[in-house]
């Protein structure tokens, strides 16, 4: 006997077509963060953050692009070095492989470590993620972004999941 979770099998086997699943995530994710930002006491810039830049990609584009600082400063440095070549190559060569390790050490930093708990070493984590993308957008230029960073991978995601089903 086999144990599904949520009793599907996969993706093909759902009960209702795969638009609707995802536009039910979708409405569901966006009703969660929209409950806990009106009703949690706490700071709530951050959930109006993550809440409002969803909307405002699908209706603007790649917003988060615009305000990252980390391909700011980046873009900042290549400037201030003269590096005007790109290197496409390169992130293409790496793949989503950058991404997938930043997410796998971010995910096991919060998930799996005993330090999860401490200001110190999340702070310490966050400020290496961001100098050593901040380096790589300076040596391989701003396709690092798209393919290096888990926000570019998302975003490359979403924009081609819609090309896939219209096929």
């Amino acid at each position: 006997m086999e144990v599904l979770a949520h009793g599907l099998g996969g993706r093909s086997d759902l009960p209702i077509p795969l638009w609707l699943a995802v536009y039910g995530a979708t409405a569901a994710v966006l009703i969660s963060f929209y409950v806990l930002a009106r009703f949690w006491k706490e700071p709530k810039f951050y959930v109006w953050w993550w809440v409002g830049l969803v909307p405002a990609s699908l209706l603007f584009g790649p917003v988060a692009r615009l305000l990252s600082p980390m391909r700011t400063v980046a873009t900042v440095f290549r400037g201030l070095l003269g590096r005007q070549e790109r290197s496409d190559e390169l992130a293409a060569r790496l793949g989503w492989w950058p991404a997938v390790v930043s997410l796998a050490a971010f995910l096991w930093l919060e998930l799996a470590s005993d330090f999860a708990d401490s200001p110190r070493v999340v702070a310490v984590f966050l400020s290496a993620y961001a100098i050593a993308h901040v380096i790589a957008g300076v040596i391989v230029g701003p396709a690092w972004f798209d393919r290096g960073r888990v926000r570019g991978v998302l975003h490359a995601v979403r924009l081609t999941v819609p090309d896939r089903a219209a096929r």
